[in-house]
């Protein structure tokens, strides 16, 4: 506690003194519908023009905001867990981690593994291997049924770390995470314009560090709260017009309308975290009231669930497939109902819903056992 003291974080910051954040599983349900057009685009592209598709419905937009409440979660616990017990638990912040993450992504990969058998979908043993040990951003993967773990892998190898990193002290995570920033956009930059060495060891480095800065910057801005660097006093002044200006400004910057493609989506990044910032403050604002809306929190809940079962029901037509240079399934894949429209999209919300309701919440029950109070009830993500 007094190492903390010392790094001017004394007490938990009064707006996250609880331990559920409904408005934030309102942007995880805005997030995943994100994520579910971005690939419904493939298959439905004529309903929009391409900069609609760019603006509004952006893949990469959506894993990002999972990114950034991630980051920002995970350390918020992390710091009030420090605050509460005078220490940080590395074996049950990875127990907790475990429980929440691991048991639905194994529960598709081998539902998965008997679907490949039974359906032919031509997926290979790599591509099951690399998922199963988050390693999708590092070996090439060219399979579309487990493709989406990539951003699972980025988490993962987060997590792997950054506990540390807290846990040696504010200050020290602070400057670590400007260096792996600088480092991040210094690669990003040079493969950019490919002056980065061709070499298996730069190109390792640049596929864990590339996508790194959604997390990490979601973790800064959780420290720069604790340590009152950052003041709630704007966001609650000037709630809604930095609401709007962030939702109008994510999009240009994170499909690269504007600025500079190396950098764009650190700046989105910065812009998301902004966002998650002005939705924490309880206002009246048809956004906020739009997040906290029963129906939207519950999606927001099942975002997860959601997320890990998509795949296999928005598969794309054979000639996106070619395009992304994929792997094609066995061509029986499409006579199936439940990969098209909209029956593809009722039959994944069951599934979530099943999965959720009855296969990973005794596993987030036997999580919350290696919570202290401040952690107890963590948001349903997280």
């Amino acid at each position: 506690m007094k190492n903390y003291q010392s790094h001017g974080i004394t007490t938990v910051p009064p707006i996250l003194n609880k331990s559920y954040f409904p408005s934030l599983d309102g942007l995880r349900a805005v997030s995943i519908i994100i994520v579910l057009c971005s690939h419904l685009r493939g298959r439905y592209s004529h309903i929009l023009p391409p900069v609609l598709w760019d603006y509004f419905f952006a893949g990469n937009i959506g894993v990002y905001v999972f990114f950034c409440i991630s980051g920002f979660l995970i350390t918020s616990l992390l710091l009030k867990e420090k605050l509460a017990s005078g220490n940080i638990s590395l074996k049950n912040f990875y127990i907790r981690r475990f429980f929440r993450i691991i048991p639905v992504s194994i529960l598709y990969l081998l539902l998965l593994f008997i679907l490949n058998i039974i359906l032919d979908l031509n997926i290979s043993m790599i591509a099951f291997a690399a998922a199963f040990f988050y390693i999708i951003n590092i070996v090439s993967n060219s399979q579309w049924f487990t493709a989406h773990y990539w951003s699972l892998s980025v988490e993962e190898q987060f997590y792997i770390f950054f506990p540390f990193l807290v846990k040696k002290g504010p200050d020290f995570a602070i400057r670590a995470i400007i260096i792996i920033e600088v480092a991040l956009l210094t690669t990003r930059i040079l493969y950019h314009y490919s002056l980065l060495p061709e070499n298996i060891a730069f190109e390792i480095f640049r596929r864990v560090i590339t996508n790194l800065d959604g997390v990490l910057l979601g973790a800064l801005t959780a420290i720069l709260v604790f340590k009152q660097i950052i003041k709630f006093e704007l966001f609650s002044r000037f709630n809604l017009l930095i609401k709007i200006l962030c939702i109008l400004a994510i999009p240009l910057f994170g499909s690269n309308f504007v600025g500079f493609a190396p950098i764009n989506s650190s700046i989105a990044a910065i812009l998301i975290c902004t966002l998650i910032l002005t939705c924490l403050v309880p206002t009246n604002d048809f956004i906020y009231r739009t997040l906290n809306w029963a129906p939207v929190k519950k999606i927001g809940v099942l975002s997860y669930s959601i997320y890990i079962f998509q795949q296999f029901f928005l598969v794309p037509p054979i000639s996106t497939l070619q395009i992304d240079k994929l792997k094609l399934p066995a061509g029986q894949i499409y006579d199936h109902f439940f990969v098209y429209f909209p029956y593809n999209i009722f039959c994944l919300i069951v599934i979530a819903y099943l999965s959720y309701n009855y296969f990973e919440k005794p596993f987030l029950k036997l999580k919350d056992r290696f919570s202290i109070k401040f952690v107890k009830g963590e948001s349903t993500s997280n």
